[in-house]
């Protein structure tokens, strides 16, 4: 039987042939970034499917593993920033350090994403 990968074309490019294989094509990622305790995380996620995971490895190094971690997450399951359509931050309560490095990187997604 012959599979097809997932389609990850920006959602500006889906087609309704496309959604009938994939029901998921043209659904924007979702990142859900976690800084307001003392071990961040973030998730990605793609329609209602949770796709990974991942928790820092280090108690209050948010500013040090939050970028590369993301990096990582996006590489490894092939999402560009432009397919990041969504994105999540935690508003706290929590540690003011880590809410503003959580909802900075947020910002900053969004602007430099549209």
């Amino acid at each position: 039987m012959n599979q097809r990968t997932p389609y990850t074309a920006p959602v500006s490019a889906a087609s309704s042939a496309d959604a009938i294989v994939n029901p998921t094509a043209g659904v924007a990622y979702a990142l859900a970034i976690e800084t307001s305790g003392r071990i961040g995380s973030l998730a990605l996620a793609h329609g209602d499917r949770l796709i990974d995971v991942r928790t820092f490895s280090t108690a209050l190094r948010h500013a040090v593993e939050l970028m590369p971690t993301l990096d990582a997450l996006c590489r490894q399951h092939r999402v560009a920033p432009e397919q990041v359509g969504e994105v999540y931050v935690s508003g706290g309560p929590g540690s003011f350090t880590g809410l503003r490095i959580g909802i900075t990187v947020a910002r900053t997604l969004a602007w430099a994403g549209g």
